[in-house]
């Protein structure tokens, strides 16, 4: 009865303390796990609005820009400023031919047109109309009069842009229409979800799912342009994002199915896992219980206090007696402890000297916690190489150190205990199972750890020698005299080396292995791709290499096809016509039996390296001048804004340096330079022109003081801003 009364004493606050943990850390982890899918969910349908919205800018800023650049050329003022009749078909083809270009590079399946207000005629749906002046006077008032240059109205079936034309021109003569319709820009947005999308031009809708909630326009104080906004509205999450391009607001109403759903698993789930760790709880609480009351009740067998209870003397002698044994057993834990490495060093040492005898050799990897089977091994000596008079000359101290940041680096699951095998090296037996790949690339890897730990902390460089890999312990003294012939061999290689066995033996090997020239190929073809003029002497030096390094004949014919092989690909990657390798086969047929340097430099060089080059030239020449064209556009259009090339970078998605020396070479000058000139130009006009102060024009154009434009000026014209003012005017 009394054993059944302390079971229970013991069973039932184990229990109720392991439910409370359970249910505690149950509720902790759907708290947390609730309000991390919800944070989550939200940030994904921020990241799909923001890609929603710039999907559809970048669209209307490539209509745009298309409508702008051809404004802006000599021929658009020249027809769009003159009467344009029937007549006049070459003119017509033209404009059509510049519409159709347009639709093309922009949005294919829309409506585009061209108007003329000066000239009184427009270019719609493909034919020449002839537009009433009334009609004329209502497209002027309605996109001329204004300050914008870009307007937005909503259709039965989508959205019409109308863009007043020549942008850099303040009189506006023309305008382009471009008419996208629902399906257009369904298909722009790409969504496939059910979370509602719409589009607000100040409060006008131009875009809204078939199932738009109607919530109208929801809007919010301090709202950054292009920065989403989570907000909340009548028990509904809206995400707003506000478009610093053309100032529409893409809303975003949530699903909330999604989360319900997601939730609804994590409650069954956790309710699953809380109820399976009550009853492991239970289990864990029951079993011990009932081991703990066990021993007491035998000692109550043993003391005979089964009527009388554990209490008085009997009890305090059998507590001394116990803690008597458990004093013992502890100084003995530590002695052993203690010699424990000591025993494990010597059985390393036993083991490089060949005393360890195989019928004991499992015994002993068992005595000190190692797996005797299906493992290999290598062994690593590490020596230093310079010994200076600052260390002092204490050279067993330091092999001392180095033995023990080993110990640290290398997991003991890695390695054997690291020993210090005599006065000038340490040696340690690194472990790995046998059927794991690369296990010396592994051993190399912390070796190389190694070295930059004894450089970092003792200032020290130290060379290793590392055995090839051995699967019984037996062998553990080869191993030792094959990374001493390792070590030995830094003398051809240099301090701070690491050297492994099989790298110094048999230089037959060597002469078999096939060596390509990798980084001399990379090097070509990265010349090719840029239109390095160097390309003839990379493609000789390449060519040079790979004869000095492959003497075997085989070995020289197989390089020489891999050779080949990368060139079809580089051309295919460039878009070389693939009829420039119709004769393919004789080529490699010629390949094979080309022996002379010379020779195969020339077949690569006519067949290969030329037409490759120029393609891979005009690509970049086109591509530069593209991209120039459309920095020196924003440089017009934003002089008066802070500028940099990074912004420019960002905006077009390349590389700084690359944009900079696209730049300088379309254009002669450096980005900087070019916005600096510019605005030169501006400020000249604005002195002869206006009435604006020094200072306000330096503002305008970004100088941080008026000094500092003002030295500029004086740098470029030789006179100040207000000598030029006078002398203009």
């Amino acid at each position: 009865m009394k054993n059944k009364m302390l079971f229970y004493q013991m069973f039932l606050p184990i229990f109720i303390i392991g439910v409370v943990l359970v249910i505690g850390f149950s509720l902790f982890i759907y708290t947390n796990t609730y309000e991390s899918i919800e944070e989550n969910y939200l940030l994904d349908k921020q990241n799909l609005l923001k890609q929603i919205k710039t999907n559809v800018e970048w669209k209307f800023r490539t209509i745009e820009y298309s409508f702008a650049t051809y404004g802006s050329t000599k021929n658009f003022s020249e027809i769009f400023q003159s009467p344009l009749n029937h007549t006049d078909y070459a003119i017509y083809s033209e404009v059509r031919k510049e519409l159709n270009f347009i639709e093309t590079i922009a949005m294919e399946e829309n409506a585009f047109k061209l108007v003329s207000l000066k000239g009184g005629w427009g270019v719609v749906n493909g034919s020449l109309n002839q537009l009433e002046p009334q009609k004329v006077t209502e497209l002027k008032e309605q996109y001329v009069d204004h300050e914008k240059q870009v307007f937005w109205t909503k259709q039965t079936e989508g959205i019409e842009m109308v863009v007043a034309l020549p942008k850099a021109v303040t009189e506006k003569y023309a305008l382009g229409f471009a008419s996208i319709d629902h399906q257009a820009l369904q298909r722009i947005i790409e969504r496939n979800n059910d979370d509602r999308l719409t589009i607000y031009y100040g409060e006008e809708i131009l875009f809204t799912d078939t199932e738009s909630s109607g919530e109208g326009r929801i809007t919010t104080k301090n709202m950054e342009a292009n920065i989403p906004v989570v907000i909340q509205r009548n028990g509904r999450n809206f995400i707003l994002l506000q478009s610093d391009y053309n100032q529409w607001q893409y809303q975003l109403e949530i699903d909330p199915a999604t989360i319900r759903t997601t939730v609804q698993n994590l409650q069954i789930g956790l309710a699953t896992v809380s109820f399976t760790l009550i009853i492991l709880v239970g289990g864990l609480s029951y079993i011990f219980s009932e081991r703990y009351v066990r021993p007491i009740s035998q000692i109550q067998d043993r003391l005979n206090l089964h009527s009388e209870g554990l209490s008085g003397k009997k009890l305090e002698n059998v507590v001394q007696s116990v803690s008597q044994v458990i004093g013992e057993n502890e100084l003995l834990s530590a002695n052993l402890i203690t010699q424990k490495p000591q025993l494990e060093t010597l059985f390393v040492l036993s083991l490089f000297r060949n005393r360890v005898e195989k019928r004991e050799l499992d015994q002993r990897l068992q005595q000190f916690n190692y797996d005797s089977q299906n493992e290999c091994y290598y062994t690593a000596l590490v020596q230093i190489d310079f010994l200076e008079d600052s260390h002092g000359g204490e050279r067993d101290l330091l092999l001392l150190a180095i033995n023990q940041m080993i110990a640290e680096i290398v997991p003991k699951e890695e390695r054997m205990i690291p020993i210090v095998l005599n006065e000038e090296m340490q040696a340690t037996i690194y472990r790995s199972p046998k059927d794991e790949a690369f296990a010396n690339k592994k051993v190399m890897a912390h070796c190389r750890q190694i070295q930059k730990m004894i450089q970092e902390y003792l200032k020290l460089t130290v060379s290793i020698g590392i055995s090839d890999c051995f699967t019984t312990l037996n062998e553990s003294k080869q191993s030792v005299d094959q990374a001493k012939e390792a070590l030995y061999h830094r003398v051809n290689t240099g301090p701070n080396s690491i050297v492994f066995y099989h790298e110094i033996i048999s230089e037959q090997q060597e002469k078999t292995l096939i060596k390509y020239p990798m980084e001399k190929q990379n090097r070509l073809f990265e010349a090719i791709r840029s239109g390095d003029e160097q390309v003839s002497q990379l493609l000789h030096e390449l060519i040079s290499e790979i004869f000095t390094q492959n003497k075997n004949k085989l070995n020289r014919e197989v390089v020489a096809i891999r050779l080949v092989n990368e060139f079809v690909q580089l051309g295919q990657l460039l878009g070389v016509n693939i009829t420039q390798f119709e004769e393919l086969k004789q080529i490699y047929i010629k390949v094979l039996h080309t022996y002379h340097p010379q020779e195969l430099e020339q077949v690569l060089l006519s067949q290969f390296v030329q037409p490759i080059t120029q393609r891979s030239q005009e690509i970049t020449e086109q591509e530069f001048k593209s991209l120039s064209e459309k920095m020196i556009h924003i440089i017009y259009n934003e002089y008066d804004r802070d500028l940099s090339l990074d912004m420019v970078a960002d905006r077009l998605h390349y590389n700084p340096n690359y944009l900079s020396n696209v730049f300088k070479k379309e254009t002669g000058e450096n980005f900087g330079d070019f916005i600096q000139n510019y605005r030169l130009e501006i400020a000249k006009k604005w002195l002869t022109e206006t009435t604006l102060s020094v200072k306000e024009i330096a503002e305008r154009l970004k100088y941080r003081n008026s000094q500092n434009f003002i030295r500029f000026f004086k740098k470029k014209e030789a006179i100040t801003p207000g000598e030029y003012r006078k002398k203009n005017r």
